[in-house]
């Protein structure tokens, strides 16, 4: 799996432990909660569905934890960032500007 590829094709990448209707984890059950309130477009990768990813995504985005977002190509955090930011705002000023560009 290419995670460069990924990333660059949609605009909010989600690395979860399972599907976006079934997580197997709470804090993928978080950030896809997050995501929907806001009532983006996101696409949601299972890790558990390919071999290797988990560690592959460690290296990439030196961040040692699943869930993973991307915004337009870029790594924001995992669940602790994403619901901080979510709570101040800042993620809804963060996909305003990327999704009405």
């Amino acid at each position: 799996m290419n995670i460069d590829n990924i990333i660059n094709n949609y605009a909010i990448v989600i690395f979860i432990k399972g599907e976006a209707s079934n997580p197997k984890c709470i804090y993928s059950v978080k950030v896809i909660d997050i995501l929907n309130k806001l009532n983006v477009t996101y696409k949601a990768i299972n890790i558990l569905c390919s071999p290797g990813i988990k560690e592959e995504l460690k290296t990439y985005s030196n961040w040692p934890t699943i869930p993973q977002v991307y915004i337009d190509g870029e790594f924001i955090g995992g669940v602790d960032i994403i619901t901080e930011m979510y709570y101040k705002k800042e993620l809804q000023e963060i996909l305003e500007v990327v999704l009405n560009s």
